[in-house]
């Protein structure tokens, strides 16, 4: 998957995932309140909001939190490599 195909927030600030996170979302066709409810199921108590301010890049993602991501997404630690 090319990263400069996929929407992108205007400024990162804190984290370089979240666009990420995004483009994967979006390619599974999920809402925010859809992958939310993913990441619930899997164990992690997420809201909407937090997601909004991950995918902005507003808030940082810890690595115990990316894999719940990619554990969600059916994704590896490689699908994340930034090129």
């Amino acid at each position: 998957m090319k990263l400069r195909n996929c929407p992108r927030p205007a400024q990162m600030k804190q984290n370089l995932c979240g666009a990420l996170i995004r483009c994967f979302r979006i390619e599974a066709g999920w809402s925010q309140e859809e992958l939310t409810a993913q990441l619930q199921v899997a164990g992690w108590d997420m809201d909407r909001v937090v997601l909004a301010y991950i995918e902005s890049g507003r808030r940082t993602l810890l690595d115990y939190e990316l894999k719940f991501f990619l554990d969600v997404f059916g994704k590896s630690w490689k699908d994340i490599a930034l090129e």
